[in-house]
């Protein structure tokens, strides 16, 4: 079966400080309503400390909240560090969203209106600003975030990454990967529409949506991202400014900028303009980093 691997987005930006030994954390925040999600997550876990031996080097930080799931989930953590050797622990982070909030976030969605839920907005909250006001983060050299439904594989020449980002004196990384597997993505547009001509009750919504079939049909994909941040660029005063006025003005306005983190066009670090200038393609781990020089600080 073929497969065809794709790169969404990858970028580094950079510092001119030395690089150092790390003192870095993995971290994830755990869904304590949905089961099927921490299942999930865990068994994510396990392949992360089956393929990469780096990961056993650092602490994994489970984020959580309180409560029956809180409970629920903890002894479940020690049981995968036993049985992997990664330095899990449960962190709760209650009293983060317990915490006063702007009004748009715990705002319902309007009937009819496409917006995020409430659950994705906090996480979005909390990745972009939350987590950098938690003293054991603010303590870190380098914080690299999973989502719960990310599986990460290592390959047997897969390098450290919080290393290659200590030596490239980068402050922050992104890598995003998708498969599309042919089996599924071959085809399904005729075989969908076949099956619609023959069942009433569906057609007529079928070709509804989507309006270009060929181009705007979705279809199951392998999906996984995660983000690397060098933790002392983003609990500089500055920073914290910045995350407060835009924590402030909107849930919108905390997307984007969650967003812009992203991408390569992301304002400089310590220049207020955008880095365009694409730099070479390098190997990591079997995933490609783009990278782009930023302003020296």
């Amino acid at each position: 079966m073929r497969r065809r691997n794709c790169v969404w987005a990858a970028g580094l930006l950079w510092l001119s400080t030395p690089a150092c030994a790390t003192d870095a954390a993995v971290a994830l925040l755990a869904d304590g309503a949905n089961p099927a999600t921490t299942d999930a997550m865990l068994r994510n876990l396990a392949t992360l400390a089956r393929t990469c031996d780096w990961a056993r080097r650092y602490d994994v930080i489970v984020f959580h909240e309180g409560g029956a799931a809180g409970d629920a989930l903890r002894p479940r953590l020690a049981a995968l560090r036993r049985r992997t050797g990664l330095r899990l622990r449960a962190r709760d982070v209650s009293d983060v969203f317990a915490a006063p909030a702007p009004a748009f976030v715990d705002r319902p969605r309007r009937r009819g209106q496409r917006t995020f839920g409430l659950g994705y907005r906090r996480m979005c909250r909390f990745w972009f600003s939350g987590v950098f006001e938690l003293e054991d983060v603010r303590n870190l050299t380098y914080l690299l975030r999973l989502d719960t439904d990310s599986e990460l594989r290592c390959r047997a020449d897969s390098r450290d990454p919080f290393e290659v980002m200590a030596r490239r004196r980068a402050i922050y990384g992104y890598v995003a990967v998708k498969m599309d597997h042919q089996r599924v993505a071959r085809n399904l547009t005729a075989f969908g529409a076949a099956y619609a001509r023959r069942v009433p009750q569906i057609q007529d919504a079928f070709f509804r949506f989507p309006p270009n079939a060929h181009k705007n049909c979705p279809a199951p994909m392998f999906y996984t991202n995660f983000e690397i941040m060098d933790v002392s660029w983003f609990v500089q005063p500055r920073a914290v400014a910045l995350a407060r006025a835009v924590d402030a003005s909107g849930s919108r306005a905390v997307k984007i900028f969650l967003t812009m983190r992203r991408r390569r066009d992301a304002p400089r670090a310590g220049r207020g303009r955008s880095s365009r200038a694409a730099g070479a393609t390098r190997r990591s781990g079997g995933s490609s980093w783009r990278s782009s020089r930023a302003g020296r600080t």
